[in-house]
């Protein structure tokens, strides 16, 4: 199979695919050597003769563009491209000129960044790629330029203030948009089809919801998108309200109280009575192990509590005793660590490490519960600011063993 040729106009418009063009600051011209690549580009010396004759004959392109001819016409030297020039060649190749490109780019992501209103860190995205536009850079990582429902999608998973099923969310965002869209794509499914992936790219860069070890369903969860039914389970003497009802307690629930969605959106705490001590617990067989206890709280968090999760324990805070002890009992490895680490900064701030101690790790290694620690994990952990889990991740490292906390109940 042949090279595929191009016509000798579309090889003087790839000139202008530049960063000094696309911004508009080009001011000198392109030389154009009529070299062999380009002769194979166009199909030959022959064809370079004809078209170079045709382009001089073009209206309004005369001074804008030149050929240096050489052997009485019979040889071309280079071409000489004014920028003035490529609007001309794109009109009369019917292209889209790589600069009107870049001013459309820029124009529609001003407006994108004016529907993010007030959202530092939704605008500090919209910033930075305006940032490389304005500067002639081709952008070509940023679905949005593309397909601008892409925006869309962006600007309504950040501005989430009730938590929505993704599915919902799919289908409520799309029934805002008017533009073209693929219809094979269902509007429910569109979301997590076409968009969830480059979403979350921009939440893991600028929101300041992510937190590094987070998994993608948390992520969303941490912006109110929920991929399932989000639950909050606990073991111990609380008594709630939900809306406006009577005050209920979870002292006769001795195996545990588990909170669906909608009880943990409208549910308030109102006392915890003689509770001196909450205790979170990231793995649901170590949860379910703990006896049921009158002066303790035991809260399953499976891993990176949500904004609803959060929002009812905080009001917990309030409620304890200026004596209560916090503690989180968690796996001792890279994610368990970066869990504890969110807690702290999050939720608890006094919060201390239960059984996540070098102690408690060499027992664990003598016990066979040790597992590999991978290369990239080793790399992130080694980087890590593990504040008073320091020792833990020395330990770690040094033995290359991770220990997930099931492990521990054997």
């Amino acid at each position: 199979m042949g090279l595929k040729t191009q016509t000798l106009v579309q090889c003087l418009i790839e000139c202008a695919e530049c960063d000094s063009y696309r911004s508009g600051t080009r001011t000198d011209r392109w030389h154009v050597k009529a070299d062999q690549k380009l002769l194979n580009k166009v199909g030959g010396l022959s064809q370079l003769l004809i078209q170079a004759k045709e382009l001089e004959r073009i209206a309004g392109i005369s001074g804008k563009i030149s050929v240096e001819w050489t052997e009485l016409h019979r040889n071309i030297k280079k071409i000489i491209v004014s920028p003035e020039a490529i609007p001309l060649l794109c009109q009369a190749e019917k292209e889209e000129d790589p600069r009107e490109r870049q001013k459309s780019q820029i124009l529609l992501v001003e407006n994108w960044k004016a529907e993010a209103k007030e959202i530092p860190w939704l605008l500090s995205y919209y910033t930075y790629i305006l940032e490389r536009l304005l500067k002639g850079e081709q952008v070509k990582n940023v679905p949005g330029l593309r397909d601008p429902q892409f925006f869309l999608f962006l600007n309504k998973a950040a501005s989430i203030r009730t938590p929505i099923y993704r599915r919902v969310f799919s289908a409520q965002t799309c029934a805002e948009w008017k533009g073209r869209t693929d219809a094979t794509i269902t509007p429910t499914k569109r979301f997590e089809i076409l968009y969830q992936t480059p979403v979350l790219s921009v939440l893991k860069q600028y929101s300041p919801f992510y937190e590094e070890g987070m998994a993608d369903e948390e992520i969303l969860a941490a912006h109110g998108i929920l991929t399932y039914a989000q639950t909050l389970e606990l073991k111990g003497a609380l008594e709630y309200r939900i809306d406006d009802g009577p005050v209920l307690s979870s002292e006769a629930m001795k195996y545990g109280t588990v909170f669906n969605s909608q009880t943990l959106e409208t549910a308030v705490p109102v006392s915890m009575k003689n509770i001196r001590r909450i205790m979170t617990i990231e793995n649901k067989a170590n949860y379910e192990k703990m006896d049921f206890d009158p002066k303790t709280l035991y809260i399953y968090c499976h891993g990176f509590l949500s904004p609803a999760e959060r929002k009812f324990l905080s009001a917990l805070v309030l409620l304890a005793a200026p004596d209560t002890a916090y503690f989180h009992w968690g796996d001792m490895d890279y994610g368990g660590i970066r869990i504890f680490l969110f807690l702290q900064k999050r939720l608890f701030p006094d919060v201390q490490p239960w059984k996540m101690d070098p102690e408690h790790y060499k027992w664990a290694l003598e016990t066979g519960a040790g597992i590999p620690l991978e290369a990239g994990k080793r790399e992130k952990l080694e980087k890590l600011d593990a504040g008073m889990l320091t020792p833990l991740k020395e330990q770690i490292l040094e033995h290359g063993q991770e220990i997930e906390q099931e492990l521990l109940l054997l």
